[in-house]
């Protein structure tokens, strides 16, 4: 309660705040968000550079596998035994064809992965660095030692990943042609095709590869920085639409602390995840109020 003391003024409790409204610090948490997840346009560059490369891959597969292919495929005929006339030397051809596609193109696949890494981490720090000017204390601008390498296991993790891709869709080619359905009584150009959707899955899969990474090194950037300038909690922000998971869209708006999670990991860190951790900071705590306040009937 206010007390009126000697010097006729009315005493309120110092340090106390004015705590925001529910409406003004849902409106201070959404622009926030907004503007942390500024990295969208490096997400679909990096998601063109990945899907080009192994696309690249993929032509090289087919540009020198075709006569291989030519010589795979065979008539609808049976041999003396009433069987189909499948050729396993053909098969053994292309076998090797495969072996020497990939001598040759999986070393190319990890420069060119981190050159696209790169130049993405590079546009990604910088447009956190924008977003972050406008929210966070002067201290950001030191950008943390852990930043750098956070980005460098985020590299090679996509070179790993982008490895296996190609990996696997040399498997996939070999199955393609030891298949005497993909073969028998079909033209080379059905091979190919056959070759060609498996293609456009692993290209799809490069994608998936792409969105991941960037999501999680966006997020291991955001949580150093907010960690060296002492901001040890945040609040959960989904991106507020129809592909949020149930088990996502239930941490929305509530805290957490960096060192004590909830259970799919801090926001970012699980597969695909678009969600972003909004710092707490003074000005979502509220306002200051003063100490004393003049009697009205004072000068």
């Amino acid at each position: 309660m206010a007390t009126r003391g000697a010097s006729g003024v009315t005493a309120l409790a110092a340090g106390r705040k004015r705590a925001l409204s529910p409406r003004e610090k849902r409106a201070a948490l959404r622009a926030r968000a907004d503007l942390m997840r500024g990295t969208r346009g490096a997400e679909k560059r990096f998601v063109a550079a990945l899907r080009g490369i192994v696309k690249g891959v993929h032509e090289v597969f087919l540009a020198y596998l075709e006569p291989a292919m030519r010589e795979a495929v065979t008539p609808p005929t049976l041999d003396a035994k009433g069987a189909p006339p499948h050729t396993p030397k053909a098969t053994g051809r292309a076998s090797r064809d495969v072996d020497t596609i990939l001598r040759a193109v999986l070393p190319q696949v990890g420069p060119k992965v981190a050159a696209a890494h790169e130049r993405m981490a590079g546009e990604v720090s910088k447009a956190y660095a924008i977003s972050m000017s406008k929210i966070l204390p002067v201290g950001w601008k030191n950008v943390p030692s852990t930043v750098q390498a956070q980005a460098g296991l985020a590299r090679d993790n996509a070179i790993t990943l982008c490895e296996k891709a190609v990996i696997s869709y040399a498997d996939q080619t070999r199955e393609v042609f030891a298949d005497p359905e993909q073969t028998i009584g079909k033209r080379w150009e059905d091979l190919r095709d056959a070759l060609i959707d498996r293609g456009v899955v692993n290209e799809s899969r490069a994608e998936l590869i792409a969105r991941d990474q960037t999501l999680k090194l966006n997020a291991a950037i955001n949580q150093a920085h907010q960690r060296s300038v002492g901001v040890d909690s945040y609040v959960w922000s989904t991106s507020g639409d129809e592909r949020v998971r149930d088990s996502h869209a239930e941490l929305d708006g509530q805290t957490f602390r960096w060192d004590a999670p909830p259970e799919p990991g801090n926001p970012g860190e699980d597969f695909q995840c678009r969600c972003v951790a909004l710092p707490i900071i003074d000005d979502l705590a509220g306002f200051d109020m003063p100490g004393q306040r003049p009697d009205a009937g004072e000068d």
